[in-house]
């Protein structure tokens, strides 16, 4: 029975924490290129924020799977007017499977950097009072 609900938990989907957009930016010579993915946080916690993406078909992904692309993650608030800019000194692609249906997760590197621990606070601080400060999986 413990297994079952193990697997179970595994496969539900994650709810949404507040909405927000991954914007990459890609640089080839004096060429440069910015990409946005739309999604939701996720999770977060002092090492890092996990967003989960919309369009898992997006071509977007295989290139961040690829390589290491510089991007910053956009949070819109609750009051729908400000947006939170996470900056992240790499972002990092983990796909999972959800059920039937792929979703990638996306955030920031959780390595416990100065960056990324001062990143997830402001938005811990900035979500909804409910969210708690959790561990990324």
């Amino acid at each position: 029975m413990e297994r079952y609900s193990i697997q179970k938990r595994q496969t539900e989907r994650r709810p949404a924490l507040a909405p927000a957009r991954l914007v990459v930016t890609e640089r080839n010579g004096d060429n440069v290129s910015e990409q946005e993915l739309m999604g939701d946080v996720v999770d977060v916690s002092l090492g890092g924020a996990a967003m989960e993406i919309s369009d898992a078909n997006n071509p977007l992904l295989k290139v961040l799977r690829e390589r290491d692309l510089k991007g910053e993650l956009h949070v819109l608030m609750p009051d729908g007017n400000q947006v939170l800019t996470i900056p992240a000194e790499t972002v990092w692609v983990v796909e999972h499977m959800f059920g039937a249906i792929h979703r990638m997760i996306v955030g920031l590197r959780n390595d416990g950097s100065a960056v990324a621990r001062q990143a997830s606070a402001t938005l811990i601080a900035a979500l909804p009072d409910q969210v708690e400060d959790t561990t990324i999986s």
